[in-house]
């Protein structure tokens, strides 16, 4: 699709336009940036940093606070699996143990 000459020059026009209209609207928000920046008041600055400090403070922590719990939960695990042993499993070793030294004794002649 090819446009007449006709048709590039008016195109060209309203590009020219538009970028004219957007320069203007860049300039107004610039202003009006630049006004209500001069009428924020000292304190509602402080509280606006204090506010952005107090969140990247919490994130901070969070994120601290989550890596520490995941070294816990890692070390316990590895306690769990290494220290693992059931009430049951010892009451039967030492079931198995006691059965054994009656079995001795009483082949020595110590029990009934």
């Amino acid at each position: 699709m090819s446009l007449t000459d006709e048709e590039l020059k008016t195109l060209k026009k309203e590009l020219s336009s538009e970028k004219k209209t957007m320069k203007r609207l860049k300039e107004s928000l610039a202003e009006l940036l630049t006004k209500a920046g001069s009428e924020v008041m000292e304190t509602q600055a402080k509280e606006m940093v204090l506010a952005i400090l107090k969140d990247n403070l919490v994130w901070e922590l969070n994120r601290k606070v989550t890596a520490h719990r995941q070294r816990v939960v890692a070390a316990l695990e590895v306690w769990w699996d290494k220290y693992r042993v059931t009430l049951r499993a010892i009451e039967g070793e030492r079931d198995a143990a006691k059965a054994k030294l009656d079995r001795f004794m009483r082949g020595l002649g110590y029990a009934n």
